[in-house]
């Protein structure tokens, strides 16, 4: 809600009663508070994004049990704005663009050791080209372009199960193909399968899947 003519955090009790919960002053003009990333909740902490010292938003929280704002990094920038944010209910995935990498994947769990760029998928200042994100359990699938082994791999699905990250499924492989995923329609997540529509060389945009259930938990057994 806007107080006076910024942009702040407010509580709204089931009373009736309202508290704003931030003061954020910036330098000029508004905050722009969860105009990226939209308001997350881990725990009683919410993260979201605002901008204070510049135009440039930065991610921060704010603890509803006690009302304590913090920054939790001042070298990610931009968080959620271009592929937006994934929640496991403890950590939250989403892209970050920072001086040094560009725009990658970045990861929080509402404290700033654990605010940071988790992986570099596209090496050096260059950006990857991060197209969609969801939860699956305690991890995340990711449509991204990438490299492995030194070589460009066009958008492609990839797994993060805690801190790692690997290649699970390329619907167009070779070096430098581009299935140019996600230009049409979203990633649809069932119970055992997430779904997304890309291009392999040969048919045009067709439906994809693949089995999440290595990261789900959720095995299919086959007795004999």
């Amino acid at each position: 809600a806007v107080r006076g003519t910024v942009k702040q955090l407010l509580h709204l009790g089931s009373d009736g009663a309202v508290a704003w919960l931030t003061s954020l002053a910036p330098s000029s003009g508004d905050t722009h508070m969860g105009e990226g990333m939209g308001l997350h909740r881990i725990g009683d902490n919410l993260v979201y994004d605002a901008a204070v010292s510049s135009s440039n938003a930065h991610l921060w929280t704010t603890n509803i049990a006690n009302g304590i704002t913090v920054q939790l990094s001042t070298n990610l920038l931009a968080p959620g704005t271009q592929m937006g944010v994934a929640s496991t209910g403890e950590r939250l995935l989403f892209d970050c663009v920072t001086a040094t990498l560009g725009t990658e994947l970045c990861v929080t769990d509402a404290t700033p050791l654990g605010t940071r760029v988790l992986h570099d998928l596209t090496p050096g200042v260059l950006s990857s080209d991060l197209k969609g994100v969801v939860a699956v359990g305690e991890g995340w699938l990711v449509l991204s372009d990438g490299r492995i082994e030194g070589n460009d791999v066009g958008v492609m699905l990839w797994a993060v199960e805690g801190d790692a990250l690997r290649p699970v499924y390329n619907p167009w492989p070779g070096s430098g193909n581009s299935s140019a995923a996600l230009t049409h329609g979203s990633m649809v997540v069932s119970d055992s399968q997430v779904f997304f529509i890309a291009h392999d060389g040969s048919t045009g945009h067709e439906w994809h899947r693949w089995s999440h259930g290595e990261l789900s938990d959720d095995w299919i057994v086959i007795q004999r």
